[in-house]
């Protein structure tokens, strides 16, 4: 298998850091695989905690990922946390979860009907378009 990194992913990480943004990489995916995944990317040290489903964490659609990365990160509260997913189970997962606001993007398999149907409060192209909606919250 081969996998590559949406464009400006890694800047968009470098970016949140340098504003003191704590960052999550969460995925269906089993632990192995996860691994796997942020090595090929080269991206073990891209953000401060990387979940995946596992004992005492469920996998989406269960708000578990995006508060288990908020307890790691240590972040106030829910109304601080942005959950950012390309499918209608990120969207209900971030719901679930309490968060300020969930963004859907569009480089994955759900398109933006399918997104806002399942709540989502932004749809953006990209994962990289991030900064500017963070800029208005």
């Amino acid at each position: 298998g081969q996998c590559s990194a949406i464009p400006g992913a890694a800047s968009l990480f470098a970016d949140l850091r340098a504003r003191g943004v704590k960052t999550a990489l969460t995925t269906g995916f089993a632990h192995d695989t996860q691994i796997a995944i942020l090595d090929a990317l080269g991206w073990r040290d891209v953000t401060d905690v990387a979940l995946c489903p596992g004992s005492g964490v469920r996998g989406r659609p269960y708000p578990d990922m995006p508060l288990t990365a908020l307890l790691r990160t240590r972040t106030s509260s829910v109304d601080a946390m942005v959950v950012v997913g390309d499918t209608a189970s990120d969207v209900l997962s971030g719901l679930r979860a309490g968060a300020r606001s969930v963004v859907g993007v569009l480089t994955g398999a759900h398109d933006a009907t399918q997104l806002r149907d399942a709540g989502a409060t932004h749809v953006l192209d990209s994962v990289a378009d991030l900064p500017a909606v963070l800029d208005t919250l």
